[in-house]
C-alpha cells in the first residue's frame, strides 16, 4: 500500500525498498516512528496512549554529530564545584577590583600632581584641584 501511495504521489515507483528493509530496524528509525503525525493520530483515535508516547520499548535515539559537537563546545557550568575554583575565582575578582581602584587612585594622584605644579590655574582647574585634594584626604 505504501509503494502504491508513493507511486501515485511521485509518479514513479519506489526504488529503495532494499535499503528500507535493511535499515528499518535501525535504532535511529525505530524511535523516529513514534513521532510521525500518522502514528500520533492513530494512537489518539485508538485511545491507547497519548501523543508523543511510544510503547514499542525502543531506546532513546543517540545524539547526532552536530548535537555532539555543539555540546562539546559549550562550557559545562556546574553550581557545586568541589575543587574550590569558585573561591579562587572570587579571590581573582577581588584582586582585579583592587588593582582597578589602585589605577584610578594613581591617575588622580598624577592629575593632582600636575595641578599642584602649575603656577597659574583657571577657576575650573582650582575646583578640580580642591576636589582631588579632598578625595585623597578622605580615602586615606
Amino acid at each position: 500500500m505504501a509503494y502504491e501511495l508513493y507511486k501515485n504521489d511521485k509518479g514513479k515507483p519506489f526504488l529503495l525498498g532494499h535499503c528500507w528493509r535493511e535499515l528499518k530496524h535501525d535504532q535511529k528509525w525505530i524511535t523516529e516512528e513514534c513521532s510521525h503525525k500518522r502514528t500520533k493520530l492513530a494512537s489518539d483515535g485508538a485511545g491507547a496512549s497519548s501523543p508523543g508516547e511510544c510503547n514499542d520499548g525502543a531506546e532513546m535515539r543517540p545524539p547526532g554529530v552536530k548535537a555532539s559537537k555543539k555540546k562539546g563546545k559549550k562550557p559545562a557550568v556546574t553550581i557545586d564545584v568541589e575543587d574550590g575554583s569558585v573561591g579562587k575565582l572570587d579571590k581573582i575578582i577581588a584582586m582585579k577590583e583592587q588593582e582597578q581602584a589602585a589605577k584610578e587612585r594613581h591617575g588622580k594622584m598624577r592629575l593632582l600632581d600636575s595641578l599642584l605644579n602649575k603656577t597659574e590655574l583657571t577657576s575650573a582647574e582650582q575646583l578640580l584641584r580642591d576636589k582631588l585634594v579632598d578625595q585623597m584626604l578622605t580615602n586615606t
